[in-house]
């Protein structure tokens, strides 16, 4: 739904339908008082308080958040990384995780919530796909040594900007 940018955003607790609620963009740490002034759970992220509040609102109960279950045992934190490396679904961010990702990404490397996004439903691929796939959210650029050394082609906009 457009939002008229004239209009101003009301104050959270004022809002008693979900439908108004999803008309503007809230904080976390919005979403969290908020949750917190009405007895609701604050775990979770943005998206997921925003759709606990909601249903709140909509429905008038409390909706507990979903909690992830972990089927792998793998150590991000000691485990060797390397491109061919899984994601599992058991994936933090670590220190050893950073390391391997500014090795093969580049030093601009940096977590992202649209890289923490992408991992999260990419589980099953590989550490290789995790640096390509982190170039395609634009969280970061790709070295051009791990460009060459992973298969990975230059994008249209680097070419043009190189000719220029």
């Amino acid at each position: 739904m457009p939002r008229d940018p004239d209009s101003e955003r009301p104050a959270l607790e004022s809002i008693r339908r979900a439908a108004t609620f999803r008309r503007w963009y809230w904080l976390k740490s919005e979403l969290v008082a908020f949750a917190r002034s009405k007895g609701l759970p604050t775990a979770g992220n943005r998206p997921e308080l925003t759709e606990r509040i909601a249903h709140w609102l909509s429905a008038g109960e409390v909706k507990p958040p979903e909690r992830r279950v972990a089927t792998s045992r793998f150590d991000w934190r000691r485990e060797e990384l390397t491109p061919e490396t899984l994601i599992t679904d058991s994936y933090r961010n670590t220190r050893n995780m950073r390391a391997f990702m500014k090795t093969h990404a580049g030093t601009r490397f940096a977590f992202s919530n649209e890289f923490m996004a992408w991992m999260r439903a990419n589980s099953d691929r590989t550490l290789a796909d995790a640096v390509r796939g982190g170039e395609r959210v634009s969280s970061f650029r790709v070295a051009v040594r791990t460009r060459k050394k992973l298969g990975i082609r230059r994008s249209g906009r680097e070419c043009r900007n190189r000719h220029s």
